[in-house]
């Protein structure tokens, strides 16, 4: 079995009003800056959990994409994984996406990763690996996410290749945040009793990680790479490597305004 690489990034939140420092554009720059320094051109999978504009604003799918695409062709992304969150909602009477479907499927060029409510949850392989995405806000509701628990079982439990689930909102609370998804404990009992090896999650916009189960599947949640609606936001993404089923390192990443770059951060 192959390794894998991951560059996990959420909660970009392009078109948001509050107007920080670094823009998620520039965020986006000093990110892949900092990952082509530290891992050069190892191929890497970059994982997209959810609320990639703010309140289902349909000009920032334009500037993500540009910023995206860019990114792409500076470090070596072989694979695109998505999945979207409470901002993604277009509408919410109509729980569309139609939006957030343009952009994903403009960025991954894979009609898989593009969501309605009767299919929100979705199968992606990649080598040796499966990503299992859930869309958590397939039923319209900017407030609280909810698992389509009976489709993701189905998935996690049909065989036993490695699966890292991709959703959008966190399954634990903490003083932080968190706490918005209906039926998480369901799901990290779910997440415990199967061939999952780790979930990776956003929403609370900050970095969170814990380990669950049997096979010590990795919870991991990463903090906005680019949303600043307070002088205390801190701007994250973070690099994971597996070897066959077991996440070997989690290296989070924070930008230091002064310095104008990302710095590892200490676990």
């Amino acid at each position: 079995m192959t390794g894998l690489l991951i560059m996990h990034i959420s909660d970009i939140h392009f078109a948001a009003e509050s107007k920080g420092q670094p823009s998620p554009r520039e965020a986006l720059e000093a990110a892949s800056d900092a990952v082509l320094h530290d891992f050069g051109d190892a191929e890497i999978v970059l994982v997209l959990s959810g609320d990639v504009t703010t309140t289902g604003n349909t000009s920032g799918y334009v500037e993500a994409l540009r910023a995206l695409e860019s990114l792409k062709a500076n470090l070596n992304i072989t694979k695109v994984v998505v999945c979207p969150g409470n901002h993604d909602i277009e509408r919410v009477a109509a729980k569309e996406f139609r939006s957030f479907n343009k952009f994903a499927f403009s960025l991954t060029n894979d009609p898989n990763q593009c969501w309605n409510e009767a299919h929100a949850v979705r199968i992606v392989s990649h080598g040796d690996y499966d990503f299992v995405l859930g869309n958590t806000s397939f039923h319209g509701d900017y407030r609280t996410g909810k698992v389509p628990l009976k489709d993701m079982k189905a998935l996690l439990t049909r065989d036993e290749r490695p699966k890292i689930v991709v959703i959008h909102h966190s399954p634990i609370a903490s003083e932080y945040g968190g706490g918005g998804l209906a039926e998480a404990y369901e799901l990290l009992s779910l997440i415990s009793g199967c061939s999952a090896i780790a979930l990776l999650h956003g929403h609370v916009h900050s970095d969170q990680a814990i380990t669950v189960g049997r096979n010590q599947a990795v919870v991991c949640g990463v903090g906005s790479i680019g949303f600043r609606p307070d002088p205390n936001m801190n701007n994250q993404f973070a690099m994971y490597e597996f070897n066959n089923r077991t996440m070997v390192t989690m290296t989070p990443y924070q930008y230091r305004l002064n310095r104008g770059r990302f710095f590892r951060m200490t676990v």
